[in-house]
């Protein structure tokens, strides 16, 4: 009678085991590592979730242009898997302009090629902002503003002669002359309580919108600094090709092409060990959790025997 009900438990010890591992597998890691790989003269492309062979790649040349998305070889150049269409022996990284590449003829952000893109005379003004002979940037987007009295303001603000920009879009109703980015300080006197990162002399704005007009907030404005407050210095950053290092960040310079080791995907995101070391553990909780349960279930199967 015992050695039934050992060997029943021992078997349903064993299916749980199994069914758990089942279930937590495919759902908790990807089916591949992120990024390209080349085996037997074969390219292929993870996202992460899906392997796609690069049909037409070329083996032998192909190379990595940046750690993440992009590569060539001597015939393409590849973002994510896909052919953007450019030119393999003049396609690089623009240097202080995150996201940024080029090839002689188009300037591209990320993926995508940008209209109307001027590669020679491209060059980052501020942080984000970027420029060239024809257009206004921001992460990619065009910027419909007078590009001869353009600058950036900071926090992710610019103006020209007329207007007042947040990142890529007009910031409504904003006087171009009095506009200016909040001290660092304390906003609860502003707007009953809510956030502001700038004003001018009608508004308050947060993220280029407006909060509340300044004619409603005579009572409660101060009229003079308050005491025992550290205001910041906010300078206005003329467009220059380079950037301000101790208020910006500072693309990384553009890394040489780097060539992908035959039959070995890039060690982007969790690696084989780590996943199998993460599949240990979730294993021996789940295993500590069903013998302590099969414990309890024994113990109550022999107390209820004597008894």
């Amino acid at each position: 009678m015992r050695r039934g009900f050992y060997l029943f438990i021992a078997v349903l010890l064993a299916n749980l085991f199994y069914a758990a591992h089942a279930y937590a597998v495919p759902s908790s890691y990807p089916a591949c590592n992120y990024g390209y790989r080349i085996e037997n003269n074969q390219v292929f492309y993870c996202d992460g979730e899906n392997e796609t062979e690069i049909l037409g790649a070329d083996a032998n040349s192909f190379r990595l242009v940046d750690d993440l998305d992009f590569a060539k070889d001597k015939n393409a150049v590849y973002c994510q898997g896909t052919n953007i269409q450019a030119d393999p022996t003049t396609f690089t990284q623009i240097e202080n302009a995150v996201g940024y590449f080029k090839d002689s003829s188009s300037v591209f952000y990320n993926c995508v090629k940008l209209a109307n893109s001027n590669p020679p005379t491209f060059q980052n003004i501020n942080g984000d902002f970027n420029r060239d002979k024809n257009n206004l940037y921001y992460q990619g987007s065009i910027i419909k503003a007078d590009k001869k009295s353009f600058e950036v303001i900071g926090g992710g603000y610019a103006k020209d002669s007329s207007n007042v920009y947040f990142r890529y879009s007009k910031v409504a109703n904003a006087d171009v002359t009095s506009f200016k980015i909040r001290a660092v300080e304390d906003y609860s006197d502003y707007c009953g309580g809510d956030a502001v990162d700038s004003m001018d002399k009608n508004a308050f704005f947060m993220d280029g919108m407006k909060v509340c007009g300044r004619s409603t907030l005579s009572s409660i404005v101060p009229a003079k600094p308050a005491k025992n407050v550290i205001y910041a210095k906010v300078s206005t950053p003329k467009a220059t090709a380079t950037q301000d290092a101790a208020s910006h960040e500072i693309a990384p310079s553009p890394t040489p092409d780097r060539e992908i080791a035959k039959n070995s995907a890039q060690p982007i995101g969790m690696t084989s060990a780590e996943q199998k070391g993460d599949l240990q553990y979730i294993h021996l909780l789940i295993g500590a959790g069903l013998v302590i349960a099969l414990i309890v279930i024994v113990s109550l199967f022999f107390r209820r025997n004597r008894s």
